[in-house]
């Protein structure tokens, strides 16, 4: 049975597996319908500020190349809790791209949907998650090698490596 390394693993496994499998579809279906619209070429469309088929495809092109980016890497670096902080971060700005499009869908002047897919949060917030577990991780090992280091120069404060080497009472010590 498959053991994760790091908390935050299988949040960042699952998401990322996603994403890898989803977005080249994503990726060919934009250039498709770019390269099946002729407006796009004419000057009229261009200044035209509305959400053209072309448009939207531009952006889920664009979209999805960095879905397929935070992928690769999430599953690169799912076990490094040293790139826990570049893994968030990157979570957060598809997150907030998400949640930006949602609200644009759902509130355009042209809208028909009544509901806003809100299923589309759910990957980035376990990437999220994940990735926040790895960072809280390494926060843990730190203070624990911290108090390893701190016990171990002194022999009496040692306690069979346990979570519990120093108490708050013998750290003052």
């Amino acid at each position: 049975m498959y053991k994760p390394k790091t908390p935050g693993t299988l949040f960042l496994l699952i998401p990322s597996i996603f994403y890898i499998i989803i977005t080249p579809f994503a990726i060919l279906g934009g250039i498709i319908t770019i390269l099946a619209n002729q407006s796009f070429l004419s000057a009229d469309s261009l200044q035209n500020y509305e959400p053209s088929p072309v448009n939207i495809s531009i952006f889920v092109v664009f979209y999805s190349i960095y879905a397929l980016t935070i992928g690769v890497l999430g599953i690169k670096n799912r076990n490094n809790i040293f790139k826990a902080d570049l893994l968030f971060i990157l979570g957060v700005i598809i997150l907030t791209i998400d949640v930006t499009s949602v609200f644009l869908i759902t509130f355009s002047a042209e809208s028909n949907q009544s509901v806003a897919p809100l299923w589309m949060w759910v990957m980035p917030i376990a990437y999220i998650a994940g990735a926040y577990r790895n960072k809280q991780y390494r926060k843990i090992l730190n203070d624990t090698a911290e108090l390893q280091s701190k016990c171990s120069t002194n022999p009496k404060l040692y306690n069979d490596m346990e979570m519990s080497l120093c108490d708050d009472e013998n750290m003052n010590a």
